[in-house]
């Protein structure tokens, strides 16, 4: 049976493991996503509806 100690060790490298993964994942979404920098402008988009029933400007 394991200890006390070998438990949280193993509680630990998940930790780490899960934060590690996470903080290279949004790395490489920032990088893929192609952007120079995060205050970067952003692109704008326009559409025209015939029938845009509900919608408000804004």
């Amino acid at each position: 049976m394991a200890t006390q100690k070998q438990i949280k060790w193993a509680q630990l490298r998940v930790g780490l493991t899960v934060v590690f993964a996470s903080i290279a994942l949004a790395a490489l979404i920032f990088l893929m996503s192609g952007t120079v920098g995060l205050f970067s402008p952003k692109l704008e988009l326009y559409a025209y509806f015939e029938n845009a029933g509900g919608l408000r400007i804004g």
